[in-house]
C-alpha cells in the first residue's frame, strides 16, 4: 500500500468508526428515552391499578371505621359526626360497599323480583317477600335484614 492508500484508508476507517460511534451514541440516546418511556408507563399502570374512588362512595376502612368519599375528601363516620381522617394511602379504604348516589337511584327504579346465583326473591300476593317461595320477611323487617346482610358483608370482608 502506499502512503496515500494508506491516508485514504485511514481516512475510510476514521468515516466508518464516527459512523459507528454515532450509530451507538443514537442507540445509547433511543435506549434512555425507551427507558424513561418504560417507567413513565409502568408508573401510569400503577396508577391505573389503584382502586379508585368515587363521589358518595361509602365503606368500611381496614381498621372498621366508617367512611364516605365527599368530592376529593375521605371522611370517617364518628358517632354521627364526620372527621377528615390524616393522610391515609388509598388501600385503607378498600373495603367499598356501594355509592351513595348510585345506591339512591336503584331505589328509585322498581322491582319485585331478582335472582342472586340460585336464589330467588319476589314479593308475594301478600306482600311478604319470599326467599324461593318457601321463607318470607315480614315488610316491616327489610331494612333490618338488608342492615344484618351488610354487617355480614362487612364482617366478610375484614377477615380477608
Amino acid at each position: 500500500m502506499t502512503e496515500s492508500e494508506i491516508v485514504q484508508a485511514i481516512a475510510e476507517a476514521q468515516l466508518r468508526r464516527n459512523a459507528i460511534t454515532g450509530d451507538i451514541e443514537s442507540l445509547t440516546v433511543s435506549q434512555i428515552e425507551a427507558d424513561r418511556d418504560i417507567s413513565r408507563l409502568k408508573a401510569e399502570l400503577a396508577e391505573a391499578k389503584k382502586p379508585k374512588l368515587r363521589h358518595e362512595d361509602y365503606g368500611i376502612t381496614t381498621a372498621g371505621n366508617p367512611w364516605i368519599k365527599i368530592r376529593e375528601d375521605v371522611f370517617w363516620l364518628n358517632e354521627g359526626s364526620i372527621e377528615s381522617p390524616t393522610e391515609m394511602p388509598l388501600s385503607y379504604f378498600s373495603n367499598t360497599f356501594g355509592n351513595l348516589g348510585d345506591d339512591l337511584k336503584a331505589i328509585q327504579e322498581p322491582l319485585e323480583e331478582f335472582s342472586i346465583g340460585w336464589l330467588n326473591f319476589k314479593w308475594d300476593e301478600d306482600g311478604e317477600l319470599s326467599l324461593d317461595g318457601d321463607s318470607y320477611i315480614d315488610p316491616d323487617d327489610i331494612a333490618e335484614f338488608i342492615l344484618n346482610l351488610r354487617r355480614m358483608e362487612a364482617t366478610m370482608k375484614a377477615k380477608k
